[in-house]
């Protein structure tokens, strides 16, 4: 059981390690961006980069980074449980539903994160060069299964609880 705190610790101060370097990496990306950073990533359209598109651009990051932050602050209170001993609880396979429900949230974030996010990067180009770009792709299919998994895996927890707390029952 020691080794489980442990480890649980240490991924705990991992997650918000990673909370903290999203936001900088987040925070940096937009006070930096120029049209040779947003070819890097993955927008081969001319855009034009003003005070005003970052500021946009930032808002509209905050969207995928606050389901990122949701995450690790889920996954930070799940590593807490298990720190304190608390493995196989109701409310842990609660917190691993909402995890595996964030992975469908994601899926539909990223369609209208990447569609807001092109759009933002053209709105000042000259009339004829803005872009406006839904893209759902293949990439979607790999948080899907991964978030069907663990709400399965919540579920089966859940079930789990319900049977042994019957058990308690039983004199």
């Amino acid at each position: 059981m020691e080794k489980i705190a442990t480890i649980s610790r240490r991924c705990r101060i991992l997650f918000t390690i990673l909370g903290v370097a999203a936001l900088v990496c987040t925070l940096g990306m937009w006070l930096f961006m120029s049209p040779n950073l947003a070819a890097l990533l993955g927008v081969s359209e001319p855009v034009t980069i003003t005070p005003l598109t970052k500021v946009l651009g930032l808002v509209i990051t905050l969207i995928p980074l606050g389901i990122i932050f949701y995450g690790l602050r889920q996954l930070i209170i799940l590593f807490k449980h298990y720190e304190r001993g608390e493995i196989f609880t109701l409310l842990n396979a609660l917190i691993l539903r909402k995890i595996g429900f964030l992975f469908y949230v994601w899926i539909g974030c990223q369609v209208v994160y990447s569609t807001l996010f092109i759009l933002v990067l053209t709105f000042k180009n000259p009339p004829g060069q803005k872009i406006l770009q839904i893209s759902v792709g293949s990439d979607s299919i790999l948080p899907f299964v991964v978030g069907s998994i663990i709400i399965l895996i919540s579920w089966v927890l859940v079930e789990a609880q319900k049977v042994s707390d019957e058990h308690a029952l039983i004199p």
